[in-house]
């Protein structure tokens, strides 16, 4: 085999399929990061809704106890 040359055929197009390939692979990892990028966000939103949620779930109960301790009292 000659430099320059492979069995299939000449260097010039296998490296301009390897650098489709490339091509190819770098728009998939783009993709990727803008889907892990949108699915960080909605995780952020989903923790704020998950605390406020929380917060409301924690307040009722404390709510419903100073009620009834103020009903016992006399208040």
């Amino acid at each position: 085999m000659t430099e320059g040359k492979t069995p299939d055929g000449t260097w010039t197009q296998w490296s301009k399929f390897v650098l489709e390939e490339l091509k190819r692979l770098n728009r998939n990892c783009e993709t990727m990061d803008t889907r892990l990028q949108n699915l960080q966000e909605d995780m952020a939103a989903l923790k704020v809704k998950s605390g406020l949620w929380g917060m409301i779930g924690g307040t009722i109960p404390l709510v419903v106890a100073v009620l009834l301790y103020m009903l016992k009292s006399g208040k």
